[in-house]
């Protein structure tokens, strides 16, 4: 996996579940992942969740969630990019 995730995940807003294809990328500092940024694209409702500012809790398929912040929206194509906030959910660290 790496410093990297790309493959499926669930977006969490307002109480529903809404599946997505996440390509996410981690930054790594003294030898820790440090933050994580990326985007999501919604294939059903995308633009039901994708509101600028708002904070998402994204769920991967072995069980890790994290939270992040939507950044941009494009409600044309049920994309969002996303900024972590807090610990990343995927990556190395996780590998263990």
């Amino acid at each position: 996996m790496g410093n990297t995730y790309r493959g499926w995940a669930t977006v969490i807003a307002d109480g529903a579940g809404t599946p997505v294809e996440a390509d996410l990328y981690a930054i790594q500092e003294k030898g820790r992942l440090s933050a994580w940024h990326g985007s999501l694209h919604a294939t059903v409702g995308g633009s039901r969740w994708a509101v600028r500012g708002k904070t998402l809790d994204l769920r991967l398929p072995n069980g890790r969630q994290g939270e992040c912040v939507i950044t941009k929206v494009f409600p044309e194509t049920g994309r969002a990019e996303v900024t972590g906030n807090g610990p990343v959910p995927f990556g190395a660290e996780h590998e263990r």
